[in-house]
């Protein structure tokens, strides 16, 4: 009941409306009695402000960090054109109402905000221009009157209404999402920009600057890359890509570039700070559960009072209860359930059904790729500016692009599904052998990559459990977690916290095992971070370690969870065989041959959203 209600079990009163009490914890209902469930409310705990889950973060209504806009309010009182840009959910929003609080100190500037001002490719010029005109109207009515019924509208209409004579006051104007203009026709965005251009160092006009705010997409404004027709590309000898190539027409001429930073483990404790002096007799873990958030989030402003949001409501205040609650799927589903976040897995699902498959795929593999200028231009403009990827400049030249944030990451990984004919159906179809799933998932490794020690990777073994898994035992719910994390005992807050690489679960059918792959590289430590995985997760971990070597290391676990796995490759021809040494507690070694299996795994994102 408390999961279908999405509260915590404390916060439900359960009442027996036989006898008239509230029934406590652990009591066992009766069968032929009839309760009623009702939620529990704390008014002597709620806080006084709460974490915003999308949307602009309102500092009277939400926990607030305030972002720095010194340099873009200074340039925009000064009359400067401005863009800020970014990805979803990363905070424009939020830094353009600062922008706009900061220049409404000023008593000589009026500040006009517009936000959703949708229009279409298909649309006149005189609806274009009656469109922006009515928005202004609505936005300050005192400032900007209302058009007359019927009324033709040009350029020199929206001009007009900023003549000194008309307007009494300076005006910024501050255009939020402004890559929807994206969808308007290449002629009105011509018109549109010249005629910006027309009043900016013009007495006659009180326009004093503008800000652009959108998405990544919104680059395409500043430098023109809008297109009638890919004829019109083709003429130049260009590639055509719709939302992000070159045009003969006129671009958004700007004085400065801004775009959010994300948030660092200092600005997590602040939130965190100001939550705890809100909550009564309340004290939270704040230094090691704010750097667990950073790492969760990647600093993603939008996820991180996602992730806070949630640690509140379930009264998560120490690292152990947040690390078991980052650790299950409820925090990822409550995430990603949201309108706004679920949009980025849309985004995904749509790129990995198209061309950029392999794309996608190769950023689900790598921690991060190093890509050129031009690649990071056209053909990820579109991923960076939906969330899914963020693009970070490396020196001497170009991008390391990755996934943007480990959560995206994880909760995409454990929604795709893999199938492969390479997988032998197991003894028993409804309970799960842990043992068998691993020796499964290592007769399909790459045998002949893995037997070149230049090719030698950690990656694609969560594919391969996953497929084992979805093939083998379609009738089980089996959970697969990658990177799972432990609530480790540091004495630096800023320590990375130790994750076992898969951890595989579910309570009915099987107990709980992980895997911890290693290729010949401190073979020992892997092995004692092992036996602390296995006693944070109650949790048998296999370590597997593959090697090409003639005398390969073999270790003895001191935990009675943990079984190491020497996996020593043989090239043979176009085939591989290997031998598998199982070490366990006490010394006891069992070896085994395997013949490896062709990989013919296929994955696909279908069931993502």
């Amino acid at each position: 009941m408390a999961h279908k209600l999405d509260r915590p079990a404390k916060d439900i009163a359960i009442e027996d409306t036989t006898g008239s009490f509230i029934v406590s914890r652990q009591t066992e209902l009766l069968l032929g009695h009839r309760y009623v469930f009702t939620l529990v409310r704390k008014p002597d705990t709620a806080p006084k402000r709460t974490f915003a889950v999308g949307g602009i973060t309102d500092p009277q209504k939400h926990y607030y960090v305030p972002p720095d806009v010194t340099q873009l309010v200074d340039k925009l009182k000064h009359g400067k054109y401005c863009v800020l840009c970014g990805a979803r959910q990363s905070g424009k929003s939020t830094m353009a109402m600062a922008v706009k609080r900061e220049l409404s100190l000023d008593p000589d500037i009026c500040v006009v905000y517009l936000d959703k001002v949708s229009v279409d490719k298909s649309w006149s010029r005189n609806r274009f221009w009656a469109a922006l005109c009515d928005h202004l109207h609505g936005k300050c009515a005192d400032l900007f009157p209302a058009r007359l019924t019927g009324e033709e509208c040009t350029d020199w209409s929206f001009r007009s209404l900023f003549l000194v004579k008309n307007l009494p006051i300076k005006v910024t104007l501050i255009i939020d999402e402004a890559d929807a203009l994206l969808s308007a026709s290449p002629d009105c965005l011509d018109d549109f920009f010249s005629t910006l251009k027309g009043i900016r160092d013009d007495d006659d006009y009180n326009f004093n600057g503008v800000l652009l705010v959108g998405v990544e997409t919104v680059k395409d404004l500043l430098e023109a890359q809008y297109l009638r027709r890919p004829e019109d590309a083709a003429e130049l000898n260009r590639v055509y890509v719709p939302s992000s190539a070159p045009s003969l027409y006129s671009p958004f001429s700007y004085s400065f570039l801004s775009e959010p930073v994300r948030f660092l483990v200092g600005d997590v404790e602040n939130l965190l700070q100001q939550a705890q002096a809100d909550l009564q007799g309340v004290q939270i873990e704040i230094e090691r559960i704010a750097t667990s958030v950073i790492e969760l989030t990647g600093g993603h402003k939008g996820i991180v009072g996602s992730c806070l949001d949630y640690l509140v409501d379930r009264e998560l205040w120490t690292s152990r209860q947040w690390i078991e609650a980052t650790d299950s799927f409820h925090l990822s589903t409550y995430v990603f359930g949201q309108q706004t976040y679920s949009k980025i897995l849309s985004a995904f699902k749509k790129g990995a059904t198209g061309r950029d498959f392999d794309l996608l795929l190769s950023f689900l593999k790598e921690d991060k790729r190093h890509c050129n200028d031009q690649m990071v231009i056209l053909e990820l403009r579109n991923l960076i500016a939906q969330g899914v990827l963020i693009a970070q400049e490396a020196k001497p030249d170009g991008y390391d692009v990755r996934i943007s944030s480990p959560m995206l990451r994880s909760i995409i990984l454990r929604r795709c599904v893999i199938t492969s004919g390479s997988v032998d159906p197991p003894a028993q179809a409804l309970r799960v052998d842990p043992l068998w799933v691993v020796f499964q998932a290592i007769r399909t490794l790459d045998g002949e990559a893995l037997c070149r020690p230049e090719c030698i990777k950690r990656t694609g073994e969560l594919s391969k459990i996953k497929a084992v898994l979805t093939q083998a035992y379609p009738l089980v719910d089996a959970k697969l977690v990658p990177k799972a994390k432990i609530a480790a005992e540091y004495l630096d807050k800023r320590d990375t916290q130790e994750r076992l690489d898969i951890l595989v679960r579910n309570n009915d059918n099987f107990s709980k095992f992980g895997c911890e792959l290693v290729v010949n590289d401190d073979v020992e430590g892997y092995v004692s971070k092992a036996e602390r995985y296995a006693k944070q997760h109650s949790a048998q971990v296999f370590v597997i370690n593959v090697t090409t070597e003639d005398s390969p290391i073999l270790v003895v676990p001191e935990h009675g969870c943990v079984v190491f796995l020497s996996v020593q490759l043989f090239p043979s021809g176009n085939k591989t065989r290997a031998k598998v040494t199982m070490v366990e507690t006490s010394d006891v070694r069992t070896d085994f041959e395997l013949e490896m299996k062709n990989w013919d795994g296929k994955i696909s994102f279908d069931y993502l959203v």
